[in-house]
């Protein structure tokens, strides 16, 4: 996914995947190439994981320690840098990439350098959000996720949510926020960010999954720590 998003954008890698990935793992400062994870600073968000998935590329022996830098220091890098890749696990509503970029200034590094963002997984809200908002960047992931993944959401003429005759996809929704959470103390919004997604990675979870696998308000215990 990476070597091939690189060499789109003009990117000289080697002949090989395998060459290539050896060239990350052994980490020569003289590349001309360094990763940046994509963390909650920008708008104080905890559990954002970009910075988590990038740590284990580390430690798996994937991308040398010397190819990653922090994003406040892009602007002190060498001169011979000219490709930037950010690190995300999930790109939800594509608001929280905004605000990074927004940030740090991310524009201004493309008078200098080719910026890629790479995530693992997006959904077609925050994909669209990102070619129209951010356009000068190469963006790429390896799964898009759509309207029809939400926990809520029924297949045409499916009963899933209706078996009784009765209910409805919007009276399941309500008994969720109203009902099953704030009988354990937990008031929430349906905020910017929610998806009503059902995933999770190993150390975090997206705050576009629903909030019941995270919150640890009222009584609530929850399934997954954010951080």
């Amino acid at each position: 996914q990476l070597s091939t998003a690189l060499q789109r954008g003009g990117y000289q890698a080697p002949t090989t995947v395998e060459e290539f990935l050896s060239e990350l793992k052994i980490g020569s400062r003289d590349l001309p190439i360094r990763f940046v994870a994509v963390d909650g600073g920008a708008d104080k968000t905890p559990g954002k994981s970009g910075a988590a998935l990038l740590r284990d590329f580390r430690q798996d022996g994937l991308i040398n320690k010397n190819l990653t830098i922090r994003p406040e220091d892009v602007f002190n890098m060498p001169a011979h840098v000219k490709w930037l890749v950010l690190v995300d696990d999930f790109i939800g509503t594509g608001k929280q990439a905004e605000n990074f970029f927004k940030h740090y200034g991310v524009k201004k590094w493309t008078e200098k350098h080719k910026v890629i963002l790479l995530s693992f997984m997006a959904h077609t809200i925050g994909v669209e959000k990102i070619a129209q908002d951010l356009p000068y960047v190469i963006f790429d992931c390896a799964e898009i996720l759509s309207s029809a993944h939400g926990f809520f959401e029924a297949m045409p003429n499916s009963t899933i949510w209706a078996r009784d005759k009765y209910n409805n996809v919007q009276d399941v929704r309500d008994f969720y926020y109203n009902d099953l959470l704030s009988s354990k103390g937990v008031s929430l919004r349906l905020h910017n960010y929610e998806l009503d997604l059902t995933i999770a990675f190993n150390r975090t979870i997206p705050n576009n999954t629903l909030a019941a696998y995270w919150t640890s308000k009222g009584q609530w215990c929850p399934l997954i720590n954010r951080g």
